[in-house]
């Protein structure tokens, strides 16, 4: 393995044990509100500061195995029918906008892209459409935390060591 290839592969392990942390500590706490799915979303964290990177595959890699680890250790693998989708989904606008636009907007749209995937898996795993009417607060919530999410990552890129020796935010 050459030492770039070394290299990025320890730094997108590191954001993955970071993403796994967030994870173990964000179960621990309640939700910020009453409403059933609503989380703080932390772990994306790692995804939004490898996209800022320049590195869409390792986030991509890091999303998903951070939810397949995560649905396996704190919420049970029946969880994994509504994670990984919901991975994927935020994954992919956050790597599509990503270069348009700035984190915030980014990790904002990742964070509604996550929650109605995850509404719309459940709406079908339950059949119930009724489960549609959660709709406003869901979005409203992703709205909420992803714009956190996207400060807090502003905040970290300019303060982590950036990768092969350049800024990820200048």
């Amino acid at each position: 393995m050459r030492p770039n290839q070394t290299r990025r592969l320890t730094r997108r392990a590191l954001y993955l044990a970071a993403a796994l942390l967030l994870s173990y500590l964000e179960s621990l706490l309640p939700p910020p509100v009453a409403v059933p799915g609503i989380k703080w979303g932390w772990a994306n964290l790692a995804v939004v500061l490898l996209l800022l990177e320049g590195d869409p595959r390792g986030a991509l890699m890091v999303s998903l195995t951070r939810s397949a680890l995560s649905g396996l250790l704190f919420a049970g693998i029946q969880s994994w029918l509504y994670a990984l989708p919901a991975a994927l989904a935020s994954w992919a606008v956050m790597a599509g906008l990503g270069r348009r636009f700035s984190v915030v907007p980014v990790s904002a749209a990742g964070a509604i892209a996550h929650n109605l995937t995850q509404l719309g898996v459940a709406v079908l795993a339950a059949r119930t459409p009724g489960l549609a009417s959660l709709l406003p607060y869901l979005a409203t919530a992703a709205l909420v935390t992803g714009v956190v999410n996207g400060l807090l990552a502003r905040l970290l890129a300019r303060i982590l060591p950036p990768p092969g020796g350049r800024p990820i935010i200048p």
